[in-house]
């Protein structure tokens, strides 16, 4: 099975208010590609760098279908990118509402797996989609 392995981070910072940073950085053998975005989004910065963090993993799951792989691996330190993903948390609002049923669409088309991750914790990749989440909101 063909599968691209990703770790997704967000970021939101009260000097950014109404932004929400996100990153996804997909790692291949020793290779990395960084992908990193932020979001001008009253409503959405209301969630923090949870929103950023929703974002980032809707990023890899429809990276890695355009690219054509048959699973994504999502590496995360915050559990919600898989509790309610896979409904076991419930979503409360538009935004883990809109997550959930991504995740469930997607699901129709690769295999999602996560894999938890504790944050700050000295994790390479797991830090550098700090990093990236981060310096997004600076864009």
């Amino acid at each position: 099975m063909k599968t691209m392995v990703c770790y997704v981070d967000g970021s939101w910072r009260p000097s950014y208010p109404t932004r929400v940073g996100s990153a996804v950085i997909i790692v291949d053998g020793d290779k990395t590609e960084e992908l990193f975005f932020s979001k001008e989004d009253l409503e959405l910065s209301k969630q923090r760098n949870v929103g950023g963090e929703l974002r980032a993993s809707m990023v890899a799951i429809k990276t890695a279908i355009d690219r054509g792989y048959d699973k994504v691996q999502i590496h995360y330190d915050y559990e919600g990118i898989e509790k309610w993903c896979i409904g076991v948390w419930r979503a409360k609002n538009k935004y883990t509402k809109a997550y959930k049923e991504y995740c469930q669409e997607m699901m129709k088309h690769i295999k999602i797996e996560f894999v938890k991750v504790d944050a700050h914790s000295g994790n390479y990749y797991n830090e550098l989609a700090d990093y990236f989440a981060k310096k997004s909101l600076e864009m």
